[in-house]
């Protein structure tokens, strides 16, 4: 079991469209666990209001000549929405290069969606030639602005040491904050941690109650956390289990997982019980 970052279709964030890795303020296009990120209509203006619409009939043609008006009058959301499409090869033929050019423009402009986009294309070398370091440099600057995609792309790296010095603690702590705001990637990677001991003490109870949020949050059969969860659940005894599944519901409740992870380690009490 290693941890993983998906790659396949893109995302974006402002008010576009956005997925779960990152989100749209309307109805998201949830493209895949950890695509790129997704569209949205961003300050009211009426074309790319019409650009979202348009994509979200699967209107693609619509949608491209409307996000390109705007995009080449430097809207930063309708940049961002440009790369996903060239990205995914939506109402035109996929170009890396192309979506490349439209997140760097967007992700300078401070769009956290296309910021994780890009440091996800230099991290695949998609678009240019692999670089990890300018990886790490995005991802860092979505992650602290508070996305959860961003997030657990930086927490990745550190895991892996690409583009900086292995950092399992510097991973924990991303991957928290990223499986505090729900990502159900994060919160599975964080149950790998647990389950393996990879610079924490083992506790299964914990990864079993993290793979069970993480399932109840992405059922897709793209997310190997419920597989992973009844496995372990096949080798607790009665109690123990009853145990991890109480954790669980502690920590799948709304802004709980991080203050429950983090009283369920402080309580030398819930420890021995799931011994």
């Amino acid at each position: 079991m290693t941890a993983t970052t998906h790659s396949a279709p893109f995302i974006s964030m402002c008010n576009q469209i956005t997925l779960g890795l990152i989100k749209l303020r309307r109805p998201a296009l949830l493209l895949a666990l950890c695509l790129f990120c997704s569209l949205r209509p961003c300050a009211a203006l009426a074309g790319l209001e019409e650009g979202v619409a348009a994509y979200n009939r699967s209107d693609y043609a619509t949608a491209l000549r409307e996000f390109k008006l705007l995009a080449s009058q430097g809207h930063a959301g309708a940049q961002a929405n440009l790369g996903v499409m060239y990205g995914n090869g939506q109402g035109t033929v996929k170009d890396y290069k192309e979506a490349m050019k439209w997140f760097e423009q967007a992700a300078q402009q401070g769009d956290v969606g296309a910021q994780t986009n890009l440091a996800l294309m230099y991290k695949n070398g998609q678009g240019k030639a692999q670089d990890f370091s300018q990886a790490l440099y995005w991802y860092r600057l979505a992650a602290s602005q508070g996305d959860a995609l961003g997030q657990t792309g930086l927490a990745v790296m550190f895991e892996r040491g690409q583009g900086v010095a292995k950092n399992l603690q510097e991973a924990l702590f991303w991957y928290q904050r990223a499986a505090d705001q729900g990502s159900a990637l994060a919160q599975y990677n964080l149950g790998l941690i647990y389950a393996k001991g990879q610079g924490v003490k083992p506790n299964p109870v914990l990864a079993y109650a993290l793979w069970s949020v993480s399932a109840a949050g992405d059922p897709s059969h793209e997310n190997p956390a419920n597989a992973h969860r009844m496995e372990l659940a096949e080798s607790f005894p009665p109690k123990v289990l009853e145990a991890a599944q109480r954790l669980a519901a502690e920590l799948d409740k709304p802004g709980n997982l991080l203050k429950g992870l983090n009283a369920f380690l402080k309580n030398p009490a819930a420890a021995e019980k799931t011994k």
